[in-house]
């Protein structure tokens, strides 16, 4: 069965702001977890624990400088000869900065869209108001 110890790079425990001297408990660590995606960490865990599938997911962290990271983490979990869950190992990655590119992509394309709009709308505006303008002409 399980116990309740995380063992972190010293990356990881300058990023989260831990203690490398004491061990981590999980709870300790889920404190660092940005409150919105604590639930979704420990859906994760369990369903791979009881569908024997391996972890993908990211999430945000806030470290002790209350500046919020996104983390990249992908794990499988160990069992035993009895079939229980023995242990999981997992490593994660800082992606921050591909979130921020991605969202600022994401922008961009919202302005393009935005703009591809405002511009066919000034298309159609322009084509109305030349059929409109033809029979008043013939008038």
């Amino acid at each position: 069965m399980l116990n309740d110890e995380i063992w972190v790079t010293r990356a990881t425990d300058r990023l989260m702001g831990f203690d490398v001297s004491k061990p981590i408990k999980f709870d300790q660590y889920l404190n660092t977890v940005h409150h919105d995606d604590q639930e979704v960490i420990r859906e994760t865990i369990f369903l791979a624990m009881q569908e024997k599938e391996d972890l993908q997911l990211a999430f945000r962290i806030v470290n002790q400088d209350d500046q919020v990271r996104w983390l990249s983490a992908s794990g499988k979990v160990d069992y035993g000869p009895n079939g229980q869950p023995r242990i999981i190992r997992g490593v994660s990655q800082d992606i921050t900065e591909v979130k921020a590119a991605e969202t600022k992509l994401q922008e961009r394309s919202d302005e393009l869209a935005h703009i591809s709009r405002i511009s066919s709308l000034g298309q159609l505006s322009s084509a109305l108001a030349h059929e409109i303008n033809q029979p008043l002409g013939a008038i």
